[in-house]
Formats: C-alpha cells, structure tokens, sequence
C-alpha cells in the first residue's frame, strides 16, 4: 500500500509534471509547435519513495524523428500514477513495457496501440493556452472584488541557474535549482510547504511543447483565483533528464508522514539513426472503438456490431437512470 509520503510526492510530481509542458511568458508561446528534432533516443529512470526505498520505479524511453516522437514505459515496480484514459493497461505488468504512443506533432495526434488486438486509437494533443487565459481572466476578476492583501495562499518559485552545462546529444543541459515555498491559511491558520528541485534540463519538446516556457507559466499564473503567483530566479528551466525533488517538510495535514523524494536519472542518449516505420502505425491494425461519451475501447475494433452494442448499453444505463428517478427499484 503505497504510504502518505509518496502519495503526497506523487500528488506534487503529477500536477508539476502535467501543467508544465513548453520559453517565454505569455500563453502563446506555451502553445503546441512542430519542432525539428535530429534522430535521437533518450532513456530515463524514475524513482518515487521514501529516501533509500522507492515505492514506484519505472524506465521511460523517448525516441525523436523530426516531428515525430515514441514514448515507451516500463513499469519495474508499484503502479503508473495517472495517464491517458485512451492507453490501454493503464496499470502495466511489472517489468512488461505498455504499448508505446506516437506523437505525431505536424499532425497534432498520439496515436495509442493495442498490439496484442492489432488495434489502434488516435486522440487531438491538448493545447491549454486557453485554460492560462481563463485563469489570468478569472484572477483579474477576483482581485478586483477582493482588494489587495487577501489572499488565501501564496507560491514563491525561486530558481537559480548554475552556470554548468553539459552537451546531452544535440542539445545542451543547463544545471538549475529550485525551491518553491507555498503558504497557505487552513482554518484560521497558516501552513508552510517547502519544495526542492535540483535538476539538469534541455530543451526537448516531449509532446510538441516547449517546456520551459509551460514551466513559467505555471509558475506565474494562479491555479485559483485566491492564490498569489511569485516567480524569482534567473535559472530556465525545461524538459527533465535529471532531477531529484525533495519536499523538506512533511504534509501538513499528516503529522505521520516521512516526506519522501521523486528521482530522474539519464540512463543513457543515443544519436543513432531510427527507423520511420517507429513512428507509424503498424500494416493491419484496425482502429479501436470509440466511446459514446469519449475515448476508445481499446479491446474492441471499430465494426458496425460493435458500435450498435456498444450505443445499447449507452441507452440502457440511460433509461435505468431515469427511470430510478421515478422508481428506485427499477433496474
């Protein structure tokens, strides 16, 4: 059972890791690009867990092809946290690699696979520009009808460049800590959390964005309206090959809990030429079964019987919601 520590670790990695994504500061340049990128493959090793015993430990291999990308996984122990709901075996075998996605950013699609079925699913990337818009709209409103000197919760985000770099394949990896400080008031008092990112970061554009500039919006523009955004620091920060991050206090909420460490360590960078057919779907794979409401059904290919059954379920669940309206006991 995976223990508060790394759930709160987990909790801070994930949300880090989604929101920021792509370098400057206004929301445009946070939006999805079609990047060149010479033929290269980089593994990665991540670690989440108490210091010395991680709890969840997998191996990430990106493959780059112009403006083309695969993403590999394979999970060594615990469980993947999150994910696409469109990847099948959202929780793989331990030790057994999830079918790889495709990004395909000329075309703005991932591309999921079920090699087991020869099946196959395409979704549209996500481009949140918008969502950073609605939220520096919302904060404006909110500050408004507030006053000043109200806030419920203050982020300072402080990085530091180094000045060490290293070549990492065509790109060069610049050394940058961080420290984030987050303050925040939980019923009529104030809370502390401290944390620390030592790091070494590139400018590769997993998933069409440009990291750094997704990572200073994050850190300047609010998640709510009551929170207060406070960037310093000269480091630029980017796509993660190494990086340890450390929350230096437990979770306030928990006074049990040991505060745990996330890890990203280079395994290993490879400018060998890749093969195109990587970044395709494979000859004879049907495409899988889009849902009524979203998404796909991984185990299934798209045929007329399986889309009439599966639009009967959607009827029948919908007519037993309804009709418990009027009589519980029904369906």
């Amino acid at each position: 059972m995976t223990s508060p520590a790394v759930r709160c670790v987990v909790a801070y990695v994930g949300l880090f890791a989604v929101v920021s994504v792509a370098a400057a500061q206004s929301p445009d340049a946070s939006r999805l690009f079609v990047p060149n990128v010479p033929d290269l493959t980089i593994k990665l090793h991540h670690t989440v867990g108490a210091e010395g015993s991680p709890e969840v430990e997998s191996v990430v291999t990106l493959y780059f092809q112009g403006a083309k990308q695969r993403q590999e996984f394979v999970l060594v122990r615990g469980s993947f946290v999150g994910g696409s709901e469109q990847a099948p075996d959202a929780t793989s075998t331990r030790g057994a690699p999830r079918p790889g996605a495709v990004v395909r950013c000329d075309e703005q699609k991932r591309y999921f696979f079920n090699h087991s079925l020869r099946l196959y699913a395409s979704e549209a990337l996500s481009d949140p520009s918008e969502s950073f818009r609605r939220a520096m709209r919302e904060d404006a409103a909110a500050a408004g009808a507030r006053g000043s000197g109200e806030e419920d919760s203050v982020v300072t985000t402080d990085s530091i460049d180094t000045g060490e770099r290293r070549p990492v394949g065509p790109f060069v990896a610049r050394h940058i800590k961080t420290t984030r400080v987050r303050e925040w008031r939980h019923r009529a008092r104030y809370l502390r959390s401290v944390e620390e990112r030592d790091g070494w970061y590139i400018d590769l554009p997993v998933d069409c964005y440009d990291w750094a500039a997704r990572l200073t919006l994050w850190d300047t523009i609010p998640a709510v309206p009551s929170r207060r955004m406070v960037l310093r620091g000269n480091g630029r920060r980017g796509y993660a090959i190494e990086e340890t991050t450390r929350q230096s206090d437990a979770p306030p909420y928990d006074t049990n809990a040991v505060p745990g460490v996330a890890r990203t360590e280079l395994v290993d960078v490879s400018t060998t030429p890749l093969d195109p057919s990587l970044f395709t779907v494979p000859p004879g794979y049907r495409q899988a079964l889009p849902r009524w409401y979203g998404g796909f059904d991984m185990s299934k290919p798209d045929t007329m019987t399986n889309r009439l059954q599966s639009y009967w379920q959607v009827f029948v669940g919908w007519s037993c919601q309804q009709a418990r309206a009027i009589a519980p006991m029904i369906c």
